[in-house]
C-alpha cells in the first residue's frame, strides 16, 4: 500500500539542497565565494611592496646622511682657503645702491641678432626689477647676463606699447625711449645710453663734458616685437668691472621707468661665478653630485658636477613596466615628493635648507623632479664661515636614481611574481572550487536519482570513499536514505501483515458475537452485541480496504498492457452504475475511437473509485457526469459532480495516501485510499490527473496518452 509519509521529488530536492541559509555568502555559488576568497592572495604584493617602500625609506635616509658627512668635509676644506672666499665677503656687506645682477658663464658667446632664443639656453634673472611710477601701463622688463671669450652680453626684452625713437634734431643723448647701462667699480661709475633712432644695430652713447660720445666697443640690435621691444648688447667683460646696474626708461614720461636702478642711481654689485672657487670644488663635483657654493642672497658663485636623473645603464625600465611602477608610488603609497624641484642649473637658490644654512644649521630636504617618475633630489645645506660669520652656503645635491634603479627592478619584479602566484592562487581555487562543485552536483543528483518515477525510493544509491566532509555527507545521506526505504519497505507490507494477523482473531470476535446474538439476552445486552458486531463489520471492511490497496500495488506490477478502446469501456461502466446507483449519470464520449493501450481492470478500478468518491459527495438530487473528450495526443476524462467544493489548500493533497476531507464519519470506513489508488493507476498508464473545483462541485481530468503517443 502506499507508505503515509510519501517521499517526493521536492523532498529529495530538500534533502539535496539541505545546505542554503540566509545568510549572503551562502547565496553565491562556490566557485565565487573561493574566487572572494583568493583576492586575499593580493595581500602578498601589497606586503612585498610595503617592505621595498621601507626599504626605500632607509636608502634615502643613508644617503641623505652620507651626502651630509661628504658636504662637511668639503665645506670645511672650503673654510681653510679664506682668500678664494673674498667674493662671499664682499657680497655680504649689505649695502643702499641697486639692486645686484647676475651674469653666468657659458662656453660660447651667443650671436646679437635681437633674439635670444639663438642662445640655446635662456634663463632670465630671476629676481624682480624696481618700478617707479607705476601707470595703468607700466613697463616690464626681463634681463639675461652672460659672460663668454672676455666678453659681456646683456638681453633686455622691455613691455611697451608706446615706442619712441631718439630724434637727433632734439639734440642730447635721448629723447625717446631708451636704455642707461652703469657699471664700474668703487665710485668710478661710467654711465651709456642705448637710444637707437631706428630698429636695427646701434652703438652706445655716453656724456663727456656736455658732447655726446659714441662708446665703439658696445654694440647691440633693437628689435622691435608685439608687445614692446628687445635689446641685445654685447661689450668688453673688462669693462663691467665690479658693479653693474641699468634703467629702462620711457621717453614720453621721464619719471616711467624699470631696472635694477635708478636712471640717476648708483649701479648694484656684478654678480658672477668665480673660476678660483669653481677650480676648488671642481674636485669634488662629479656625475650624479653637484657642489654649489651660495652668496647669503642665494646667488651661485661656483658650482662643480650634475644631476642625473636616469637610471644606470643597463638598469632602465622595460617596455610597459611604467604601469607597475605608477601603481607602486601613486596608487599604493604616494611616495611621489610634494616639494618640487626648481631648474636643473638655477643662477639663485632660494630654499628652505638654505634659508637655515644662513642662519648657521645644518639642513636638508627632498625634492620631486617634474616629469620623472620617482626620481627625487636630495639637498643638504651647510653654512660657509670665516672669522666665525656666516658668509655663505655650501649646497651639496645628488639625485635618487641609483635608489630608483634598485627599488624600481625590485618592485618590477616582485609585483610580477606577486601577480603570477596570485594568479596561480587563483586559478588553483578555481579549479579546486569546479571539483568540489562537480562533486557536489553528483551528490545532488544521486540523491534526486534515489527516487523512481513513481516517487518511491529504489535504494540505488553509489557508495562514496572519499575521506573528506564531501565523502562523509555522501555516506550520510546513503544512510539516511537506506533507513527511509527500510522504513518505506516496512509500511509497504505493514497492510498484508496486518490484514494476515488481523483477521483471524476478528473471524474468532465475529463468530463468537453471532453465537451469542443467539442467546437469551437482556434488551440491554443485545443492544451491546450489535454494537460490538457493527464494530467488527467496519474492521473487516477496514481490512479489505487495506488488502484491495496491497492488492493493486501488486496489479499493477504484473500488469500486461494491451490496446483498448476507451469509449467502449467508460460506456458500458457508466450503465452498469446506474443501475448500481439509482442514479441518471450522464455520459458523453466524442464519435471517433480513442484507443489507448493499458490494462482493462485497472481502468475499471479507477472508474469505480471515481465513481464512488462522485456517489459519497454528490446528493440525492446531484448531477454526476463523466466526459471523454480527445485532446491532440491525448485522451481527457472529466468526472464532475454536485456538491461541496474543495479547500484549497486540498487540491494537491487529495491524492496522498490516507487523506480525506470527509466532514464526518459515516457508516462506511473511510481511509483516504480510493483517490490514492486512481493516482497509482493513472501514473502506471504514463498519465497524470488532478482535482479542481468547478461551477457547482468538484471536477476530477484524468490525462491518459493514445496509444499511437504510448512511450
Amino acid at each position: 500500500m502506499p507508505v503515509p509519509t510519501r517521499c517526493t521529488r521536492n523532498t529529495a530536492s530538500a534533502i539535496a539542497g539541505a545546505f542554503p541559509t540566509r545568510d549572503r555568502c551562502a547565496r553565491m555559488k562556490l566557485r565565487t565565494q573561493l574566487i572572494v576568497v583568493s583576492l586575499f592572495a593580493l595581500c602578498l604584493p601589497w606586503a612585498g611592496a610595503r617592505f621595498i617602500y621601507e626599504m626605500e625609506t632607509v636608502l634615502r635616509s643613508g644617503q641623505l646622511a652620507t651626502l651630509a658627512a661628504v658636504a662637511e668635509s668639503v665645506a670645511l676644506l672650503t673654510e681653510g682657503r679664506p682668500g678664494l672666499l673674498q667674493p662671499l665677503v664682499l657680497n655680504a656687506v649689505p649695502e643702499a645702491a641697486g639692486q645686484r645682477v647676475y651674469f653666468r658663464t657659458a662656453a660660447a658667446m651667443p650671436a646679437v641678432d635681437g633674439y635670444p632664443e639663438s642662445d640655446g639656453d635662456v634663463r632670465w634673472h630671476p629676481t624682480p626689477f624696481v618700478e617707479a611710477n607705476r601707470p595703468a601701463e607700466p613697463l616690464r622688463a626681463r634681463f639675461l647676463g652672460i659672460t663668454a671669450a672676455g666678453e659681456a652680453y646683456s638681453f633686455i626684452g622691455v613691455d611697451d606699447p608706446d615706442i619712441r625713437y631718439h630724434n637727433p634734431a632734439t639734440g642730447g643723448l635721448a629723447s625717446g625711449d631708451h636704455i642707461i647701462l652703469a657699471f664700474g667699480g668703487g665710485r668710478a661709475v661710467r654711465r651709456y645710453w642705448l637710444a637707437p633712432e631706428a630698429p636695427g644695430p646701434f652703438v652706445a652713447k655716453f656724456s663727456r663734458q656736455g658732447t655726446v660720445v659714441t662708446e665703439p666697443r658696445i654694440r647691440g640690435v633693437w628689435r622691435d616685437t608685439a608687445t614692446g621691444y628687445q635689446v641685445e648688447v654685447r661689450m668688453p667683460l673688462e669693462l663691467l668691472g665690479e658693479r653693474f646696474g641699468f634703467a629702462v626708461v620711457d621717453g614720453e614720461n621721464r619719471s616711467r621707468w624699470v631696472g635694477s636702478m635708478a636712471p640717476d642711481g648708483q649701479p648694484g654689485r656684478l654678480i658672477r661665478p668665480e673660476p678660483a672657487m669653481t677650480e676648488l670644488l671642481a674636485a669634488f663635483g662629479r656625475d650624479n653630485l653637484r657642489y654649489s657654493l651660495l652668496d647669503k642672497q642665494g646667488w651661485v658663485l661656483a658650482s662643480s658636477g650634475g644631476l642625473s636623473y636616469r637610471p644606470p645603464e643597463g638598469d632602465a625600465l622595460p617596455a610597459g613596466a611604467w604601469m607597475l611602477e605608477f601603481l607602486y608610488r601613486r596608487v599604493m603609497f604616494g611616495t611621489e615628493d610634494s616639494a618640487a624641484y626648481g631648474p636643473q642649473d638655477p643662477l639663485r637658490i632660494e630654499r628652505t635648507e638654505v634659508d637655515r644654512a644662513l642662519r648657521g644649521e645644518r639642513a636638508s630636504g627632498w625634492y620631486g623632479v617634474a616629469g620623472e617618475r620617482g626620481v627625487a633630489i636630495a639637498s643638504v645645506a651647510l653654512p660657509v664661515r670665516v672669522d666665525n660669520r656666516v658668509i655663505g652656503v655650501l649646497l651639496a645635491e645628488q639625485s635618487s636614481s641609483e635608489i630608483l634603479s634598485l627599488t624600481n627592478g625590485a618592485v618590477i619584479r616582485l609585483l610580477l611574481l606577486t601577480l603570477i602566484a596570485t594568479l596561480l592562487i587563483g586559478g588553483g581555487l578555481l579549479a579546486y572550487a569546479s571539483f568540489l562543485s562537480l562533486r557536489i552536483r553528483r551528490l545532488g543528483r544521486s540523491v534526486a536519482g534515489a527516487l523512481g518515477e513513481d516517487g518511491q525510493l529504489t535504494g540505488e544509491f553509489p557508495q562514496h570513499f572519499a575521506s573528506d566532509e564531501i565523502g562523509d555527507l555522501g555516506r550520510h545521506f546513503g544512510q539516511l536514505l537506506g533507513r527511509m526505504k527500510e522504513y518505506n519497505d516496512y509500511l509497504r507490507t505493514l497492510a498484508s501483515k496486518l490484514s494476515h494477523e488481523l483477521r483471524t482473531p476478528l473471524a474468532v470476535v465475529s463468530s463468537s458475537l453471532d453465537n451469542l446474538h443467539h442467546e437469551s439476552l437482556s434488551g440491554s445486552g443485545a443492544e451491546y452485541i450489535e454494537r460490538a458486531r457493527g464494530g467488527a463489520e467496519r474492521l473487516r471492511q477496514i481490512l479489505t480496504a487495506m488488502s484491495e490497496a496491497s492488492r493493486v500495488e501488486e496489479s499493477i506490477r504484473s500488469a500486461e498492457l494491451a490496446p483498448l478502446d476507451l469509449n467502449a469501456l467508460l460506456v458500458s461502466h457508466v450503465k452498469a452504475y446506474r443501475a448500481a446507483f439509482g442514479r441518471d449519470i450522464e455520459c458523453s464520449v466524442p464519435e471517433e475511437c480513442l484507443e489507448i493501450t493499458g490494462s482493462a481492470d485497472l481502468l475499471a478500478q479507477m472508474l469505480d473509485k471515481l465513481m464512488d468518491n462522485a456517489a459519497d459527495f454528490c446528493p440525492a438530487d446531484g448531477r454526476i457526469r463523466f466526459a471523454l473528450e480527445c485532446d491532440r495526443r491525448s485522451a481527457v476524462l472529466r468526472v464532475e459532480n454536485d456538491g461541496p467544493g474543495l479547500p484549497e489548500r486540498m487540491c494537491g493533497e487529495i491524492f496522498a495516501s490516507m487523506v480525506s476531507v470527509r466532514a464526518g464519519q459515516g457508516q462506511a470506513p473511510h481511509l483516504g485510499l480510493g483517490l490514492t489508488i486512481v493516482r497509482l493507476i493513472v501514473e502506471f498508464h504514463g498519465g497524470t490527473v488532478w482535482a479542481e473545483n468547478c461551477a457547482g462541485g468538484v471536477c476530477f481530468v484524468v490525462v491518459l496518452p493514445l496509444k499511437q503517443n504510448r512511450g
